[in-house]
């Protein structure tokens, strides 16, 4: 073993040149506050460090939700709105518009026959009927689409007042004066579907693909609401 260094008053230098610390060297001293580095602490960080990663953020609660079907809203200006479309329609039933009666063929062509009291009193009746029915199976439709889209249903008295006056308003398309017979018919029967569905957009805030989900939706519904009062007469008419 050589002398030590004066430069290197903790090492001391063998035969070979080479340096080494002395045995009796003491680690050196860490600045005043630095954290210890002990197991304890270095256990303590682990465990810290595993639970920031595995626990869920506390803000992300019921942000994912998606939208519901029907917002939460006042249903009384939706059926002030749908009586009055509907009234309408009744009123026009009774006062015997023309444009509401089918056309019928003729030696000169189609002729707009002029409805009779009976006409009118069956058309009255038979547009209270199908106002209930095809509320019902617009709501099916649309609670339909909230299952297909896994959506909440939200409000449901909005969506039932906002069900009946998209189908009040889509009554009136019966009013447009059309002369040829199977183009009336087609209108009546398939036209007021697809103009309910294109109302809904707004009114429900509808993608166009899933009104269309919603119309057809509808229409199974409107098609099983028809089976089953069918089925029913067929009973008691036994």
């Amino acid at each position: 073993m050589g002398a030590a260094d004066p430069r290197h008053p903790n090492e001391a230098s063998d035969d070979s040149g080479e340096y080494r610390i002395a045995p009796d060297e003491t680690p050196s001293a860490r600045p005043a506050g630095a954290p210890s580095d002990s197991p304890a602490r270095r256990s303590s960080l682990v465990d810290d460090d595993s639970v920031d990663e595995d626990a869920p953020a506390a803000d992300d609660d019921g942000d994912d939700l998606p939208p519901p079907i029907s917002a939460e809203a006042n249903p009384k200006p939706w059926l002030v709105a749908g009586g009055a479309a509907l009234g309408f329609v009744l009123l026009a039933w009774l006062a015997g518009v023309d444009s509401l009666a089918i056309p019928i063929p003729a030696s000169t062509g189609t002729v707009v026959p002029e409805l009779e009291l009976g006409d009118r009193i069956g058309g009255f009746i038979r547009t209270l009927v199908f106002f209930p029915l095809a509320t019902l199976a617009a709501a099916f439709g649309m609670l339909g689409l909230a299952f297909i889209d896994q959506r909440p249903v939200g409000d449901v008295g909005a969506l039932f007042a906002k069900c009946g006056a998209v189908v009040a308003f889509a009554l009136v398309l019966w009013l447009v004066p059309i002369d040829i017979r199977f183009v009336k018919q087609v209108v009546n029967t398939l036209g007021v579907p697809l103009v309910a569905g294109a109302i809904a957009v707004p009114v429900f805030r509808l993608t166009p693909r899933d009104a269309a989900v919603a119309t057809g939706l509808a229409l199974l519904g409107m098609a099983l609401l028809v089976l089953g009062s069918l089925t029913v007469v067929w009973a008691v008419g036994r």
